[in-house]
């Protein structure tokens, strides 16, 4: 076997990135740790999708789904610092405003991987970090700290629901088309052609009609 597959030349340049990252970050050179976290994310980007085709165990696809969750947290944060920083703290109603739309836009993505590729562990790690960034803003802002636990609350409601329906859609497809098999064969029974009957022989008539 290679030693190098594309899996692990992938996976040891996202920790490399992340290192690195994490002294830029350290050092508080926020817009160059930003270009760098984005990179980072677009290798985990194809990491992931790499693992999910070649790997059909949980084991081997759920620990990528968690890391490339969180750095995609932090890739947002880093942006929303960096954005705030720009604009000099910014203004309080339209920072409010700003979570609010950022904590939407998380858990609509975390929806999407839900659809697209059956990842719970995607939006169970963006409901974690956006409850901690509600208990983060309460301080601030009542009004969006309940607005984003409200939006964690709908999110993860809608991310458990559909995934009821669609079992439950399946299986009554499934009666329904077994109802339909068991229909098609009585009704195929009751229309079979019967095997004409060969005409009565001169001495059975004759023993018939004596």
């Amino acid at each position: 076997a290679d030693r190098f597959t594309m899996t692990s030349i992938l996976f040891i340049a996202s920790c490399a990135l992340n290192v690195l990252w994490l002294a830029l970050w350290h050092f508080e050179l926020v817009a160059v740790s930003f270009i760098v976290i984005l990179a980072e994310w677009l290798v985990l980007a194809a990491l992931y999708l790499n693992v999910r085709r070649t790997m059909k165990t949980a084991s081997g696809r759920v620990p990528v789904s968690i890391y490339t969750a969180w750095v995609t947290v932090a890739t947002l944060a880093n942006m929303a610092i960096l954005v705030t920083r720009a604009l000099d703290g910014g203004i309080p109603f339209f920072n409010g405003l700003f979570t609010i739309l950022l904590t939407a836009g998380v858990l609509a993505f975390g929806y999407v991987m839900r659809k697209a590729y059956d990842d719970m562990a995607f939006q169970l790690v963006f409901l974690w970090a956006l409850i901690g960034v509600g208990v983060n803003v309460s301080g601030a802002s009542a009004f969006t700290a309940a607005v984003v636990f409200l939006l964690c609350v709908v999110g993860g409601y809608l991310d458990v629901r559909p995934h009821r329906l669609d079992a439950e859609a399946r299986a009554a497809e499934l009666a329904i088309l077994q109802h339909a098999r068991g229909e098609k064969v009585r009704l195929g029974g009751a229309v079979r052609p019967q095997k004409a009957s060969s005409p009565a022989k001169p001495a059975d008539r004759f023993f018939h009609f004596r």
